[in-house]
């Protein structure tokens, strides 16, 4: 099939392709290639001259401030890379990114510090159940041991399983309720979620290496490459 019809089907797709590149930044390369391969099959079937198509390469990393004190800590005080991570505890790019985050601080030890931020997503509803369980076992110093507990079981994620977690934990039961329930955890989550959307976090996983943004679920490879580059500008 050729002429205007052919020409609007695979615009059609080409649009679909296009919205799908911007949903999730783990998928941008490997998508925006077959748009490319589509723009380029649009330009035959109207029979222009197809472009070559460029090889597509991650946007530049923008820099950005972000607060420390007060948010929850993996790593040395002193390290010399600080990598901030905003997740979603529903998202499944956020659990595949976790055993990466894991192998980063396994790799690179006291140089490296992991801070965490809240950024459940809207479309999550029960993601909000997870976020207020780790502030409030965090009240009780055991926010990294619920934090792991969760994501090793990613689909229990009602407030049920979160009290069982709590109860795993030995934790005082009666003031984790209250601590889930409070607004005190209301109002850091969307402390959290302000500053993100603050630094351009539009979803998750976000992260940002001493400064530098890296959105989606990336290959361990690229996240080397950028705490390597920070290691070395420190030396």
């Amino acid at each position: 099939m050729r002429g205007p019809a052919a020409v609007a089907i695979v615009a059609v797709i080409a649009f679909a392709a296009g919205w799908w590149v911007g949903q999730d930044g783990s998928r941008q390369l490997d998508t925006a290639g077959r748009l490319a391969a589509l723009e380029e099959r649009v330009a035959a079937l109207s029979g222009g001259a197809a472009r070559p198509a460029a090889a597509p390469t991650p946007a530049a990393a923008p820099t950005a401030s972000l607060r420390i004190e007060g948010a929850p800590v993996r790593g040395a005080e002193d390290a010399t890379v600080t990598l901030v991570e905003f997740t979603d505890f529903e998202c499944p790019y956020c659990l595949r990114a976790h055993p990466t985050v894991e192998r980063l601080r396994a790799e690179y030890r006291d140089d490296l510090r992991v801070v965490f931020k809240h950024f459940p997503l809207s479309f999550h509803k029960r993601a909000i159940n997870a976020h207020r369980a780790v502030l409030a076992a965090g009240e009780q110093d055991r926010f990294w041991e619920m934090h792991d507990l969760i994501f090793e079981n990613p689909r229990a994620l009602d407030a049920e399983h979160m009290s069982e977690h709590a109860a795993s934990l030995g934790l005082d039961l009666a003031k984790f309720e209250r601590d889930f329930a409070s607004d005190r955890a209301g109002r850091a989550i969307d402390r959290d979620v302000a500053e993100g959307r603050s630094v351009g976090v539009r979803g998750t996983p976000a992260f940002f290496i001493n400064g530098r943004m890296l959105s989606g679920a990336q290959p361990f490879e690229r996240f080397k490459q950028l705490v390597d580059e920070e290691l070395a500008k420190a030396s």
